[in-house]
């Protein structure tokens, strides 16, 4: 008789031992479409850890949860004592899961890049999440659809020597893709750490930020100084002052009557008031010299 109490004892001891343990391990989940999936891969992380079989994979789900989905969860076990967790989380999946579209999960992951500075790891778990949406319910799992998921992979490769990595090897599985991209872009890192020089997208090498040389600032180019406004840094090609003083005379020139060119000196007669296109004395003296010429 004592030893009955003793382990019926012990068992709620563990219970509540194991209780505290999957509150501290996965966050409670209350009913957020969005969070759903987190919540179900923390409790069958959880019951990974712990080597959980599927009544108490039930548990834990039962145990991290409030509100109404321990509601559901409770009338369901009550109902179906003999499910097992995989029928559990399906039916859990059709009623808080948020709600997502193969067709355009799919084409999602049709264009699925990986980014400039993510990892093959981080960018494989991405494609593999779009992969479970955009296959949902497909027979034979994500195994049917091998091939193609290689393919997305590869055609995402941010770096164009992972891919060519990938097509020499010729994986037959997306793991085997996975994990020649992640040697090729380790070993990679390891020679770019030893030698201090980095590849580009197109494998091109490209001298790293450690290595490039500072630039020597007492080496200053020398200083142009302008003829017209004696002003540094230009030019008297480019000078504003000298543009804005001219602009400014013709404007005072019109507004007096007078004419934009009435301070310009012509270069054919040397009087002031107009310039050498309009002078009258070089038409008059061109029309004497054809009279000359005719006579």
């Amino acid at each position: 008789m004592a030893q009955a109490n003793l382990a019926n004892e012990m068992a709620i001891l563990n219970n509540k031992i194991g209780t505290n343990g999957i509150t501290q391990s996965i966050p409670h989940y209350e009913g957020d479409p969005k969070q759903f999936k987190e919540w179900l891969k923390e409790v069958e992380k959880y019951a990974v850890l712990v080597q959980a079989n599927q009544d108490r994979t039930k548990l834990i789900a039962y145990q991290s949860c409030r509100g109404p989905v321990s509601d559901f969860i409770h009338r369901y076990l009550t109902a179906h004592p003999n499910n097992t967790w995989a029928q559990l989380r399906t039916e859990l999946t059709n009623r808080f899961s948020e709600i997502s579209d193969p067709q355009h999960a799919l084409r999602l992951l049709r264009d699925i890049k990986q980014g400039r500075h993510e990892s093959v790891q981080i960018y494989s778990e991405r494609l593999l999440t779009l992969a479970e949406d955009a296959f949902a319910g497909q027979q034979g799992g994500l195994a049917a659809v091998e091939r193609h998921l290689i393919s997305y992979f590869v055609d995402g490769l941010f770096y164009e020597y992972l891919q060519y990595k990938c097509l020499r090897d010729s994986p037959q599985t997306l793991q085997a893709a996975i994990t020649s991209a992640v040697n090729e872009q380790n070993i990679r890192k390891r020679f770019s750490l030893r030698t201090g020089r980095e590849y580009g997208r197109q494998g091109t090498e490209r001298p790293s930020a450690r290595s490039e040389e500072p630039m020597e600032v007492d080496h200053l180019r020398p200083t142009r100084i302008c003829q017209l406004c004696n002003l540094k840094g230009h030019t008297a090609k480019y000078c504003r002052v000298n543009k804005d003083r001219t602009r400014s005379k013709n404007v005072n020139a019109i507004d007096r009557g007078e004419s934009k060119d009435s301070n310009r000196v012509c270069w054919a007669c040397g009087e002031r008031g107009h310039i050498r296109v309009n002078c009258r004395k070089k038409s008059q003296s061109s029309k004497n010299d054809e009279r000359k010429h005719l006579n």
